[in-house]
């Protein structure tokens, strides 16, 4: 009895792993989401008119080269996060594929658990019967 208890817990806690893996997969869509609105929302800030070297003013300059600034620290963040997400979500996929298939195996085994324990019994009572 005590066996069976431990052999569900494993599966239970392997469960409890995916949800936490799939609670943090979802946070990390909605971060993604956010920053992608907000590097949008900046993008879409009006543009001022074009400008040539002889009619761009000091303000207009200052504006741009700051724009430049926000629009480039945006791109280095996104590559950051690309680097560092895609490893993850390989992982992620890696480990939600392994847990398909011990679901699967559990399901078997769940099902089928019952006959083979059954078999065992009776092999070991054929066992015990044979030797004196």
């Amino acid at each position: 009895m005590m066996a069976r208890g431990v052999g569900m817990a494993v599966p239970v806690l392997f469960l409890a792993a995916c949800v936490v893996l799939v609670v943090l997969l979802v946070q990390e869509e909605h971060r993604v989401r956010r920053q992608k609105a907000r590097a949008a929302e900046l993008a879409a800030r009006p543009i001022e008119p074009r400008h040539t070297a002889s009619t761009i003013t000091d303000d207009a300059l200052d504006r741009l080269y700051a724009r430049i600034v926000t629009l480039e620290h945006v791109a280095k963040g996104n590559r950051r996060h690309v680097q560092h997400l895609v490893p993850e979500l390989e992982r992620a996929e890696a480990a939600i594929e392994r847990a398909q298939k011990l679901v699967t195996q559990w399901s078997v085994l769940r099902a089928y658990g019952s006959a083979a324990t059954e078999l065992r019994a009776a092999l070991a009572a054929e066992q015990q019967g044979d030797t004196p």
